[in-house]
């Protein structure tokens, strides 16, 4: 049995490399090539805005993580934007790392995070209680 899929057109000039999901905000936030963060609104699938930022000094890749609790997404460059400030960005976290592949919030201490790169490295990083105050 064959199910259909709804789908739509994010850009015409570079590829969507993440997708998550903001369940509690019913947000789609996909990330392209070219650092460009395209957020949707779940329900009628409409562009609410595009975000261009710069990736710091580390990474050309694409990776998204939502923070379990706080209105954060960690994006490429470990580059952390804030949703309830539109979307600006609150803080870039430096790394001895070449390039940042993956990221992670860690579940039990929702301060922290991890990533991973290519050139073996592990980066654990925190998120300064102070940036935490909603």
């Amino acid at each position: 049995m064959k199910f259909l899929i709804n789908s739509f057109k994010v850009s015409d000039q570079d590829a969507v490399s993440c997708v998550k999901f903001i369940a509690r905000k019913q947000l789609i936030v996909a990330m392209t090539d070219l650092a460009h963060l395209h957020v949707y609104d779940c329900s009628c699938v409409t562009k609410i805005e595009k975000i261009s930022f710069e990736r710091g000094d580390y990474g050309t890749s694409t990776l998204l993580a939502v923070h379990p609790i706080l209105p954060y997404v960690l994006a490429s460059g470990l580059v952390l934007l804030n949703w309830d400030l539109s979307w600006k960005t609150t803080r870039i976290f430096e790394s001895e790392a070449v390039t940042a592949e993956t990221v992670v919030f860690n579940t039990r201490d929702t301060n922290s995070f991890a990533s991973g790169s290519y050139d073996g490295e592990v980066f654990g990083g925190l998120i300064p209680p102070t940036l935490n105050i909603l």
